[in-house]
């Protein structure tokens, strides 16, 4: 199982698209923890919408709820720690969204492939917001780390890339 958290504060123009992205993967041994950070928009109203959806058609494992008073995207995310129940770990901002319908397939393929594995730190593009389409601009965020494949020990990872990567940019073990 592969756990997303998905902390949520205000994105109401992103938020359907987002939570679509994980609904619609092909994977599906998925727990998505949603953590409220006390959203003043028509966040909840979409959050309950997928609820509901997720009652009523069970496609992922497991969906877990957290309303929270605002206190920030770090306490959003570590209020969904306790219950984490996948052996893997996606923080995924609810203005990002998954492209492509195998995301997490890929994912669990590459963690089995190297078992030895702890973080798996991959490419992103960043999609800008137009007045005409939400995410239409795509740029993608390069650096030295995203075009090759590389095993590195912990060390290394905590000095090198990790000041790099921002946290919805890889997957822990």
């Amino acid at each position: 199982m592969i756990t997303i958290i998905l902390p949520v504060y205000n994105v109401y123009p992103y938020l359907n698209q987002c939570l679509e992205s994980i609904f619609a993967q092909t994977y599906k041994n998925i727990q998505l923890i949603i953590v409220n950070d006390g959203s003043t928009d028509k966040s909840s109203t979409i959050i309950n919408k997928y609820i509901q959806f997720q009652k009523n058609n069970k496609i992922l494992n497991d969906v877990i709820y957290i309303k929270q008073k605002n206190s920030g995207l770090s306490a959003a995310r570590n209020a969904a720690i306790p219950y984490i129940k996948g052996k893997l770990t996606w923080f995924i901002d609810s203005d990002d969204l998954l492209s492509n319908k195998q995301s997490i397939e890929k994912v669990m393929c590459v963690f089995s492939k190297y078992p030895q594995m702890s973080i798996l730190f991959f490419n992103v593009d960043n999609l800008f917001e137009t007045s005409k389409d939400i995410w239409n601009k795509k740029i993608r965020r390069e650096n030295k780390y995203y075009n090759q494949f590389q095993i590195k020990n912990i060390n290394e990872f905590l000095k090198e890339v990790l000041p790099t990567a921002p946290v919805w940019a890889y997957v822990v073990k």
